[in-house]
């Protein structure tokens, strides 16, 4: 029986030491995948950090463009306003100036003239 339990001891051994190198080589996979885990989420978060750099700086862009765009579409409404406003003086001259023509051709008229015929 003594070789029969040295037999299972050295089988235990044996064993055990398999179980160990099982574990090392498991340890080692283990240590491989979290240190490329570690690299793939180092460069998730580089990304990430660019991104937000990029709309960041896309939205600062949009928000002075569209300022400047509010900008320039005050100022031209005010031009149209202005322009408006002269245009009210340009209507009341229109109609002075017709009034002098009516005036005109009646004059030539009672004076027996020949009426210039408008172009």
């Amino acid at each position: 029986m003594a070789v029969s339990g040295e037999a299972e001891a050295s089988a235990a051994l044996a064993t055990l030491k398999q179980v160990e190198q099982s574990a090392q080589a498991i340890g080692d996979d283990v240590e491989s995948l979290l240190s490329g885990l570690q690299t793939a989420l180092h460069s998730v978060s580089h990304t990430s950090v660019e991104y937000m750099r990029v709309y960041s700086d896309a939205a600062a862009n949009l928000s002075e463009s569209v300022s400047s765009s509010v900008s320039q579409g005050r100022h031209f409404i005010e031009g149209c306003a202005k322009l408006d406003e002269r245009m009210v003086h340009a209507e009341r001259l229109l109609g002075q100036v017709r009034g002098l023509k009516e005036a005109l051709t009646a004059l030539e008229t009672n004076l027996g003239l020949p009426v210039a015929k408008a172009e």
